[in-house]
């Protein structure tokens, strides 16, 4: 678990836009989201409860929850999502998210300094490898 925490910064991001897009995400808001900096901060709050903090230059949106409880909150782009996380293993977390009637999943896995996150909806594969970052912002 001690393995996602920590500050991370976006290094590479394969097929965002695409699926921004077919999320139905419009156009501005993802080349916008598209062209910024992107950080990530995990803080583990007890065995069982994370926050996680995502920051760009267009907004910054927390929340914290536990694992196995469905909660919700505001997405980047403002929209209300239901989410659901399972530590799968301790270098494994699952985001289970749903959006009006869109449903789909994100995996983090943490190798070393490095996370990976994937998210698949429909025929989009999206894929972004996020660095440990100990500098300022």
């Amino acid at each position: 678990m001690a393995q996602f925490e920590g500050k991370w910064k976006l290094v590479e991001s394969q097929n965002y836009g695409a699926l921004l897009e077919r999320l139905g995400i419009w156009r501005t808001v993802r080349k916008m989201s598209a062209a910024t900096n992107h950080y990530m901060t995990i803080k583990f709050i007890a065995p069982d409860q994370m926050t996680v903090i995502n920051k760009s230059s267009l907004c910054e949106v927390q929340y914290t929850f536990r694992f196995g409880e469905e909660f919700e909150y505001d997405d980047a782009t403002g929209r209300r999502v239901t989410a659901v996380f399972e530590l799968a293993s301790p270098n494994k977390l699952i985001e289970k998210q749903r959006l009006s009637q869109t449903t789909f999943e994100i995996v983090r896995e943490v190798f070393g300094d490095t996370i990976f996150m994937s998210a698949k909806y429909k025929d989009v594969n999206c894929l972004r490898k996020y660095t440990r970052h100990d500098g300022q912002e």
